[in-house]
């Protein structure tokens, strides 16, 4: 496993341990019925995204579900499979098939638009200013006895931007942009009418769902990392033109 899908599997299992604010999750194998329904579900989006072919590309997906309650789906490339998918047990207890292809659909959108490389860049820019300010903060400790009356100000200075690169570091789930989300909702749903006619409806009655009901609980790790705008909703009556509105 590389160490970008390492640290996707461990933002989950921390997502999830943080929502249910209890210990760290395990991940168990899946049933055969549970790995049915995820591989029934997503291989056709694979193949409407053109990552995966029945033959001769081997198996299309590795399974892992992870033992939490709030919903949560990861997707990344993993050999010899074409992706890895790391799934929380509240995903398949709480979503219906449309539901659950909804969620794999737009997952599968964003590997195929490099959204996890841009992310993965994002992450490592975090960890070089968090480095940057510590560097800064050493020399500014020695250099503010050389500066009477400036000293406090200094250290209040680096101080805050400390933190503030602290807090950017720890932000769970590492959201993605706004541009990256509609562009993702776009691909999806073409994915979803390409699988089953007229069904990228149900990515927009899902985002307006997730909206109107932003405070609940189970959703809070996937809203953090898929954060949800009116704006992102109405983006997509290009991509999904006639779609009734609740």
């Amino acid at each position: 496993m590389s160490p970008r899908e390492i640290l996707l599997g461990v933002t989950l299992l921390a997502l999830g341990s943080c929502a249910i604010a209890s210990g760290p999750d395990k991940a168990r194998d899946l049933t055969s019925a549970e790995r049915d329904r995820l591989s029934q579900t997503l291989e056709p989006l694979l193949i409407g995204a053109g990552l995966w072919q029945r033959t001769p590309q081997g198996c299309a997906a590795e399974y892992a579900l992870v033992k939490a309650e709030p919903v949560g789906v990861v997707i990344t490339p993993h050999a010899p499979c074409r992706v890895l998918v790391l799934v929380s047990e509240g995903t398949l207890a709480r979503l219906d098939r449309a539901t659950l292809r909804v969620l794999l659909a737009h997952d599968v959108a964003h590997l195929q638009l490099g959204h996890l490389d841009a992310r993965q860049a994002r992450i490592e820019a975090q960890k070089q200013t968090q480095q940057g300010v510590k560097t800064v903060s050493r020399a500014g400790s020695k250099a503010v006895s050389f500066i009477p009356g400036v000293g406090g100000l200094i250290s209040k200075g680096i101080g805050t931007a400390r933190k503030a690169a602290t807090a950017a570091m720890e932000m769970r789930g590492n959201p993605y942009l706004p541009e990256e989300e509609q562009a993702a909702d776009a691909m999806a749903a073409t994915l979803l009418d390409e699988a089953e006619s007229s069904s990228c409806r149900s990515l927009i009655s899902f985002l307006e769902e997730r909206l109107q009901a932003s405070d609940e609980e189970a959703w809070t790790p996937w809203l953090h990392e898929h954060p949800v705008s009116a704006e992102r909703v109405a983006a997509l009556a290009a991509p999904c033109p006639g779609a009734e509105r609740p």
